[in-house]
């Protein structure tokens, strides 16, 4: 019996050893995920969370599995990568660091979207990066989180990509510098005057709103009546621009 047995107890070792290795393959095997982890996905954030949380680490290793699997779809990826900033908190960042280099656009957003409770100042800084990135949904999505977090320090890297040529298609403007316009007109300070006369004659006709809200921000006077139109209210600050004693 003993001659029997002690083959099978030489043997533990490595038994142990190969399906110790085999449970971390399949840790990180997207095609081996724990349907619950899935499943938590389809939930709103509160119970998602609160569903992640009892699933412990191994609910954790399994998001970051989706996050980066290529087969999964979009959804899932980016309910995944702001689920991981939400768990994670700042253990999360090598997860978002990584998700906020990826090809994919929506990856990128996610990671930007994420990082907004883990990390404001790198928030910030991704934003102001994002600004120039190749996919119009990203650099609105960096304005977004620049407007949201009322970052007046983020004015000039607004201002620089304001007439990028990734924001027009052929000569036409494209809607994101309505929305550049618009955050500036909130977070722009003292001394940019000029800039927003200039964008009174824009040809974009959206973009003499947010100017107009500006000027009247930083001078402290409206002028024309309170339901003047954009149109006679641009007429009178372009009035104004050449006859600075309309006042």
């Amino acid at each position: 019996m003993t001659a029997q047995i002690r083959p099978f107890v030489l043997l533990l070792p490595l038994m142990t050893a190969v399906m110790t290795a085999a449970s971390a393959r399949a840790a990180v095997d997207p095609s081996r995920l724990l349907p619950a982890t899935r499943d938590s996905l389809a939930l709103s954030m509160t119970d998602r969370l609160e569903a992640l949380r009892a699933q412990g680490p191994q609910g954790y290793r399994n998001l970051v599995s989706i996050m980066f699997d290529e087969g999964a779809a979009m959804g899932q990826r980016w309910k995944a990568t702001t689920a991981v900033g939400r768990l994670g908190g700042k253990l999360s960042l090598p997860e978002l660091e990584r998700a906020y280099k990826r090809k994919e656009w929506f990856m990128r957003s996610a990671a930007l979207l994420a990082m907004g409770g883990v990390d404001q100042q790198k928030h910030l800084s991704w934003a102001r990066a994002l600004l120039s990135d190749r996919a119009l949904v990203v650099r609105a999505a960096a304005v977004d989180a620049i407007d949201a977090a009322r970052d007046a320090g983020s004015a000039g890297a607004l201002w620089s990509r304001l007439n990028a040529k990734e924001n027009f298609n052929g000569g036409d403007s494209l809607w994101i510098r309505r929305r550049m316009a618009e955050a500036l007109s909130r977070l722009a300070g003292p001394g940019s005057e000029p800039r927003f006369y200039k964008l009174l004659a824009d040809r974009d006709e959206s973009l003499h709103g947010p100017a107009l809200d500006a000027l009247e921000r930083l001078s402290k006077h409206r002028l024309g009546a309170p339901n003047a139109s954009v149109a006679m209210r641009r007429e009178l600050w372009l009035e104004r621009s050449r006859n600075p004693r309309i006042f």
